[in-house]
């Protein structure tokens, strides 16, 4: 067979879940010997690869449905058309949007790294005007998926069961395979950990539905259960930095609580905690989470929907279906009164993450390619 031509569509390199994985299964397609370039439409980098080439067109800003066929949506077009890839790989909606546009039949998997809210039933007020641009959006997109073959790519089964009830996609249209790590990257001896104080740490966007509140809250709460040293690294920034950083002034927590920013190192940072905690309210899948079990950390997290696929109650962590920082911080601190039981729960997360390594996942992306072209 001839070499596999692979084109990923992103909206751009930023620091973020999706754009990470976007760039580690490129990096890893190329040493698998796959032909793989990456297109992306916002100029935003802050990731970089060594060996995949990365080309930009300029179709984010005043993007319009109506209005798309620009000389610079053209070029666009063109490119693809000279590299004329075997399957096309979109990552997020805008991405998605503006292939489908191009109504070329090439392969596609649609990579769902969250549940859409276009795709959502049309459940919002009657008279919101966001309510009718996204229900006809929806109906639009079901007319192209039919003359674009598309496979969608979910993460967890909360993804798929999304994408299933809000598009009546048959079995054969999608594939559920979980994202993944560079396993060694995040990798850390669990012999190093050291129970002495407790260093908690969160990351992601700072954004209402991350809800790093509840965590500031759970610090908060944790001083009334233990005499250890506490400390929450908050790892990432986003439009409630501010907000975050004033309520945890006004509680006192100035000293413990350090808003750490956006890095391009998650992993220095990871390996220096001992306890992974995650507050997100929806959350697809939950690749950080991966991370830190990697990390040798126990994950003790809200419930998002997608990481109930990874978090096993006194397995490796625990999981809260009602959201009670009190709760979380009474068994924190149990845990960290509990040697025995902490060694345990960090050897099985540790363990699990093994299995969402990114060779592995490589060589199932793969064999869905060709799956796809024959």
């Amino acid at each position: 067979m001839e070499k596999l031509k692979i084109l990923h569509l992103v909206p751009n390199l930023a620091i973020g879940g999706a754009e990470r994985i976007c760039v580690d299964i490129c990096e890893s397609l190329f040493k698998n010997k796959v032909h793989v370039e990456i297109i992306i439409f916002d100029k935003k980098m802050e990731l970089s690869l060594k060996d995949v080439k990365i080309t930009f067109f300029n179709l984010l800003k005043n993007f319009s449905l109506r209005n798309h066929n620009t000389e610079e949506f053209k070029r666009f077009l063109q490119y693809v058309k000279s590299f004329n890839p075997n399957v096309v790989h979109t990552h997020l909606y805008s991405a998605e949007l503006i292939w489908k546009l191009t109504k070329l039949k090439v392969p596609t998997v649609f990579h769902l790294h969250d549940n859409i809210k276009v795709f959502s039933p049309f459940r919002e007020s009657f008279f919101r005007k966001s309510s009718y641009t996204m229900f006809y959006e929806k109906l639009w997109y079901k007319r192209l998926k039919r003359i674009q073959p598309t496979h969608f790519l979910t993460i967890s089964r909360d993804t798929s069961c999304f994408i299933k009830k809000t598009l009546n996609i048959k079995r054969n249209e999608e594939t559920l395979l979980p994202n993944a790590i560079n396993w060694d990257k995040f990798y850390a001896p669990l012999e190093n950990k050291s129970l002495s104080s407790i260093e908690l740490i969160t990351v992601g966007s700072l954004n209402a539905n991350k809800d790093q509140k509840f965590l500031i809250e759970v610090v908060r709460q944790l001083k009334d259960f233990t005499k250890k040293s506490i400390n929450l690294n908050i790892v990432g920034d986003g439009p409630l930095r501010g907000e975050l950083e004033a309520y945890a002034n006004q509680l006192g927590l100035r000293s413990q609580v350090n808003f750490v920013g956006k890095v391009g190192n998650p992993e220095d940072y990871l390996k220096k905690a001992n306890i992974y905690v995650h507050s997100a309210i929806s959350e697809a899948f939950g690749l950080v989470l991966v991370e830190a079990m990697a990390s040798g950390l126990p994950v003790y997290s809200t419930d998002g929907g997608g990481n109930r696929d990874l978090i096993e109650n006194d397995f490796n962590g625990r999981i809260y279906t009602k959201r009670d920082p009190k709760k979380m911080a009474r068994d924190i601190s149990e845990l960290f009164d509990n040697k025995l039981k902490y060694s345990e729960l960090a050897k099985n997360a540790q363990d699990l993450s093994r299995g969402y390594k990114l060779e592995i996942y490589t060589k199932k992306l793969i064999e869905l390619y060709i799956y796809l072209i024959k």
